[in-house]
C-alpha cells in the first residue's frame, strides 16, 4: 500500500470536498424551490388594496358607533364590496352589494345565489368548509345553522362564534366565510377585511 493510500489528510480533504459539493447542490435545490415558491406566490396573489378604498373602509368601520344597529351589516357589505372591487369573484361581489339593498327576509337567498352556479365561489367556500358545497345543500334543505357551523368548523376562522351564528341567516354565514376563504387561498387577507366581515356576518 502506498503512502498516498494511507494519507489521512488526503482522505479528510477528499471527504470535505464531497461534503462541499453536496452542500452546494443542496443550496442550489433550495434556491430553485424558493424561486418557484415566490413565483407561485406572486402569480396567485390578488391585486393589492387601493389606498383610497382602505381609507374609506377604515373610516366607515371607525364610525360604526354612529350607525343604527340594524344598518351596520349593510354598511359593512357595501364597504367590503368597495374594498374588493378587483379582488373578489364577480358573483360574490354582486351578492355583497345586493344584500345591502334587500329586506332582511331576502338576505339569505341573495347571499347564497353565487353558490348555485359559480365555480370560483364554490371553490372559495371549500377553502373554509371541508364539507364543501354539500354543506350548503344540507343547510338549504334543513335550515340547521348549528349543523352548518359544526360540519364546516367555521369557528376556526374567528369571524363569529357558534352561539352568535344562531342569530344570523345561513346565507350571510356562507357568503362571509367564502369571501374570507377566497382571500386566504390567495394569501391576500388583511385584518381590515376580517374586521368588516365580522360586522357583516354578525348582522
Amino acid at each position: 500500500m502506498s503512502d498516498a493510500d494511507d494519507d489521512p489528510l488526503a482522505d479528510f480533504n477528499a471527504a470535505a470536498r464531497r461534503r462541499k459539493r453536496l452542500a452546494l447542490a443542496g443550496l442550489a435545490a433550495l434556491g430553485a424551490a424558493l424561486l418557484g415558491l415566490r413565483t407561485w406566490w406572486v402569480a396567485t396573489a390578488l391585486p393589492g388594496l387601493e389606498d383610497e378604498a382602505v381609507d374609506a373602509a377604515t373610516q366607515a368601520m371607525d364610525g360604526l358607533h354612529t350607525v343604527p344597529d340594524d344598518q351596520r351589516a349593510a354598511l359593512a357589505a357595501l364597504a367590503f364590496a368597495e374594498l374588493e372591487e378587483e379582488r373578489l369573484p364577480l358573483p360574490m361581489l354582486e351578492a355583497f352589494r345586493a344584500v345591502a339593498a334587500v329586506a332582511p327576509s331576502q338576505v339569505s337567498l341573495v347571499a347564497l345565489e353565487p353558490f348555485a352556479h359559480d365555480a370560483d365561489s364554490l371553490a372559495a367556500w371549500s377553502v373554509v368548509c371541508d364539507a364543501g358545497p354539500e354543506a350548503i345543500t344540507t343547510y338549504v334543505a334543513n335550515g340547521d345553522i348549528d349543523q352548518l357551523f359544526a360540519d364546516c368548523s367555521l369557528g376556526r376562522w374567528s369571524l363569529i362564534d357558534g352561539h352568535a351564528a344562531r342569530r344570523v341567516s345561513g346565507g350571510r354565514l356562507v357568503l362571509a366565510h367564502a369571501a374570507w376563504g377566497w382571500l386566504v387561498d390567495h394569501h391576500s387577507e388583511t385584518e381590515l377585511e376580517r374586521r368588516i366581515l365580522r360586522v357583516f356576518v354578525q348582522g
